[in-house]
């Protein structure tokens, strides 16, 4: 069940006090071994209070002479390391006869039956069309063979410049999230569905010509199983948030709020779902994690 307008319980103050000062948290450079250490403090300790207690004013409280406070005490600022900054590649234009040809090598370099094509895939490094940065990155999530992972590897940093390897997939593709200028040759979206329906046909529908371009294709990536291999979290039934006696106080959720309606989505239900799809106030939303 999902938890609705879940308020979290408040802090103890008292007993968390308790808790700090408790005999538990003595500092453990105290010794209470024979040594008789642990004796020596109890009695500077002891005199300590007597101290305070015969400087105390009339009504019991303790004055502090203003002598006594120490000096301001500069906090020394810490510099935050600069952000790296990423350089944008340099856009390079092919003749549309080597475009062409990269295109055909694109189609003709991966086959879930017969594999990764090895010579497409060097001739693609060699043929320096920057549109076939995208297409090569793909195939690193499917070539296992060390040769081919190999020339994989080669043939995309001799379009990158970088010699991250041909089987380091979620590096590349963090590397591409980095590099938005990139655009991958036509027909790749054709391409990507083409392989992704040989995993379950049913893929084909999600890589389809679009203008929306807010995300890219090459970020939609097969998570390891059929479509709806993991089922979603389909309409579930809420209860309030002080009903969900199952929750714990740092239990983490996911919050959404639409038109002032508050719904949570506990991290324990979702985390066998990966995705729920609900109803808010009449509007449909989807939760992903």
């Amino acid at each position: 069940m999902m938890a609705q307008n879940s308020t979290p319980p408040k802090n103890d103050s008292k007993k968390r006090l308790m808790l700090v000062m408790g005999p538990k948290h003595i500092p453990s450079y105290i010794s209470w071994g024979k040594s008789g250490s642990g004796i020596l403090f109890l009695i500077a300790l002891a005199a300590g209070l007597f101290l305070l207690t015969a400087c105390g004013r009339p009504d019991g409280t303790t004055a502090v002479s203003p002598d006594a406070l120490p000096a301001r005490i500069d906090t020394p600022t810490t510099t935050a390391p600069p952000t790296p900054t990423v350089v944008p590649l340099p856009i390079r234009k092919s003749t549309e006869v080597d475009v062409i040809r990269a295109q055909r090598l694109m189609r003709q370099s991966f086959d879930f039956y017969t594999g990764a094509n090895a010579i497409a895939i060097e001739e693609a490094g060699n043929l320096g069309v920057q549109e076939s940065i995208i297409p090569l990155i793909e195939l690193s999530r499917f070539v296992f063979e060390d040769h081919t992972v190999n020339l994989l590897g080669e043939a995309l940093q001799k379009l990158t410049g970088e010699s991250i390897g041909g089987s380091e997939w979620d590096k590349w593709y963090q590397w591409l999230g980095d590099h938005p200028e990139l655009e991958p040759l036509n027909g790749y979206t054709d391409w990507k569905g083409n392989i992704y329906s040989q995993i379950d046909e049913r893929f084909t529908s999600f890589f389809l010509e679009s203008a929306d371009k807010r995300i890219p294709l090459w970020a939609v990536q097969w998570g390891g199983v059929a479509r709806d291999g993991i089922p979603p979290l389909e309409n579930p039934t809420v209860i309030r948030g002080d009903e969900a006696g199952y929750l714990e106080p740092d239990d983490p959720i996911f919050g959404a709020v639409v038109n002032g309606e508050a719904r949570a989505y506990p991290w324990r239900q979702m985390a066998s779902h990966e995705l729920a799809n609900d109803v808010i106030q009449g509007k449909p939303v989807t939760v992903v994690f």
